[in-house]
């Protein structure tokens, strides 16, 4: 399931205890944006806190409120857009939306290989054995590692049964990647015929990890597990506000178990073969 960028900004801002509230808009001027029957709160109940504008008119809009009323919530420089009813905003304490998007993408970038999302690939086949000078396959599109590769059953359709021995599975794998131009897999020709295992025309099942690419804007979709990227995110953006070492001390420690906990329950990565350059 696809998760706009956007939409996750609030899930770390909640999971932080930094977001105060966040709705759509009603209409706004050119320095007010007003949420009629939800910003009622006392007056300058906001005051100093930032709104966001993820969607909608004004997108990717941060300002820093200056008053708040009943009215709507006042900021000092002009809206790039006046807020309109599709206007979708946050309003949050402590974090700068830079500041956030920042710790998103290196979480990302810690993340992609290993606790993200499984990728399979079922459409790749080799040709026949007694024709073919060598095994090679190109990698499919969007893989960032491969944990292991399968070959569809001899007589059951669609079922993959044989397991291919891979280089984080076996000390004489059957395939290994080649780091070239086009990223490709070879198979062991030797090993193969003479176990016998490739059948012309039968499928191969490639399983890996996908890689994900940084979002750009707030409508970017990430097609991964959110879960393991909000927590270490919100890990990283608590330890950047933090400005003395009784503070950071505790907080770094945190951090570390919380990347403990996610290299254990990553299981991907488990003699995963990594393909992809960062």
């Amino acid at each position: 399931m696809s998760t706009r960028f956007g939409d996750l900004k609030g899930d770390l801002l909640a999971m932080v205890g930094a977001l105060e509230r966040e709705g759509t808009a009603s209409g706004g001027t050119g320095t007010t944006l007003v949420d009629a029957g939800v910003l009622v709160d006392a007056d300058d109940t906001f005051k100093n806190f930032r709104v966001y504008v993820h969607d909608g008119v004004d997108q990717g809009d941060e300002k820093l409120i200056t008053a708040s009323s009943s009215s709507g919530a006042s900021v000092t420089a002009a809206f790039a857009a006046t807020p309109d009813n599709t206007s979708k905003y946050y309003i949050y304490s402590t974090y700068k939306n830079v500041t956030i998007e920042r710790a998103f993408k290196i979480a990302l970038r810690f993340l992609r290989r290993r606790t993200l999302l499984p990728k399979v690939d079922e459409s790749l086949t080799l040709g026949d054995p007694t024709l073919a000078a060598s095994y090679e396959l190109t990698v499919p599109t969007g893989f960032a590692a491969i944990r292991s590769i399968w070959r569809e059953d001899t007589s059951l359709a669609g079922l993959f049964t044989l397991h291919v021995p891979g280089p984080g599975d076996s000390d004489c794998p059957w395939w290994y990647p080649v780091r070239s131009a086009t990223r490709k897999i070879r198979l062991d020709k030797a090993i193969a015929d003479h176990h016998g295992w490739i059948e012309s025309g039968k499928k191969l099942r490639i399983v890996g990890q996908a890689f994900e690419t940084e979002p750009t804007t707030d409508d970017s979709t990430l097609d991964i597990n959110t879960g393991p990227l909000l927590t270490l995110a919100a890990a990283l953006l608590r330890l950047q506000t933090l400005n003395s070492v009784e503070q950071i001390g505790p907080t770094r420690d945190a951090l570390v178990k919380a990347i403990e906990r996610l290299e254990l329950g990553r299981g991907f990565e488990q003699g995963t073969v990594i393909i992809e350059e960062m």
